[in-house]
Parts: C-alpha cells; structure tokens; sequence
C-alpha cells in the first residue's frame, strides 16, 4: 500500500499541499490493521477502523 502525488512514490502520511494530484495504490486482501490508526485523521476513521479491529478479533477467540 502506498501513494503517488504528482506521480511521484510517496509514503501515506504525506502531507498534501493545495493543487497536488493524489492516487492511492491499493491490493486486493489489504485488512485493517492497528498502525492505521496513526494515519487517520478523522474521529469518524478512526471508529470505523476500531470497529473493524474489534470484530475481527473477537471472531479470532471463538
């Protein structure tokens, strides 16, 4: 997973400034993980990522 401003690899913290063409590389089985949470910068991201996070581990201790 990664980043492309102005089509240039960079990493997915990268701050934006005005005007920059941003793509966002993704794969296919890519699940959530607790080092998102760093990157996110919303409330409402951040919930939907702890969310994930503790349903995917409470069906792991089943």
């Amino acid at each position: 997973m990664g980043a492309k401003v102005n089509g240039k690899m960079v990493t997915i913290g990268t701050k934006l400034n005005t005007g920059d063409v941003c793509e966002i590389l993704t794969r296919k089985n890519i699940k959530p993980n607790i080092k998102w949470l760093e990157y996110a910068t919303t409330a409402q991201t951040r919930s939907k990522i702890r969310k994930y996070l503790r349903e995917h581990y409470k069906t792991q201790l089943l």
